[in-house]
């Protein structure tokens, strides 16, 4: 009787050990792909469709200054020879507090005459012969820029806006 009882003790812990390891997870193996980098490059999203449905080049940005139709007020107007009457929005929704207070967007709009501002202290860069100028634009009201500026001046390609909360 000893040796069925010791026989069926070993057979109820064999069976114990191979439930437990049965139970056990299986461990998986870690993936060979790295996965995808998570920095945001700033690239403008929809910039080709942009290009090729409005020739306009828009290049880059932190998402608080966007290309808008134009029309209704409180919009950065940007007028091209070229390219006419060209409008973007300045959204301030995360400016204040402990977020960045200055906005951009970088463009490259060729022979731009004139620039209208909004109630934010905005700032163009511009670009003639290789030669880059930073032209502070007025709140509200228009400020002259290249071809616009004076008689004899050269058009001038616009390459970004900047834009502060108030």
């Amino acid at each position: 009787m000893r040796v069925h009882r010791r026989l069926l003790a070993t057979m109820a812990v064999a069976a114990g050990v191979v439930a437990v390891a049965l139970a056990a997870p299986v461990m998986a193996e870690a993936p060979e792909e790295t996965p995808p980098n998570t920095v945001e490059d700033t690239s403008y999203p929809g910039a080709a469709q942009i290009l090729a449905e409005r020739g306009i080049k828009v290049i880059a940005g932190d998402g608080n200054i966007v290309l808008t139709d134009c029309g209704p007020p409180g919009l950065i107007e940007v007028r091209s020879t070229e390219k006419g009457r060209i409008c973007f929005k300045a959204q301030p929704a995360y400016w204040g507090g402990r977020y960045p207070t200055t906005a951009f967007i970088t463009v490259e709009i060729p022979s731009v005459y004139t620039i209208k501002g909004d109630e934010k202290d905005v700032e163009a860069t511009l670009t003639v012969n290789n030669q880059s100028k930073v032209y502070p634009i007025e709140k509200n009201a228009w400020t002259p820029v290249g071809e616009g500026a004076g008689p004899g001046n050269p058009p001038e390609t616009l390459l970004e806006i900047r834009a502060e909360a108030p």
